[in-house]
């Protein structure tokens, strides 16, 4: 999902359920969904966590073109993010 935070008040795994303002479901035949388990440790505490930051290697590239592509899908304004 991509989400503007400020707009969504609840989400399921796949979907916004509660949200302020319109909201456009991708196609499954353009989306992939990748499904994460549930953590089969659940007595580890917060320090014990690693966040994975790996995505970041690419947001100089992948912000942008997310872009790019939401505006060619009319989803968001020639202003850019909102």
């Amino acid at each position: 999902m991509i989400v503007q935070p400020r707009l969504v008040e609840q989400t399921s795994v796949h979907e916004v359920i509660k949200n302020f303002g319109e909201r456009f479901k991708v196609p499954m035949d353009i989306c992939r969904i990748i499904h994460v388990r549930v953590a089969l440790r659940g007595s580890l505490k917060f320090e014990q966590l690693r966040e994975d930051k790996r995505l970041w290697d690419f947001q100089k590239k992948l912000i942008p073109n997310v872009d790019k592509v939401l505006k060619k899908a009319g989803l968001l304004g020639s202003e850019g993010r909102s």
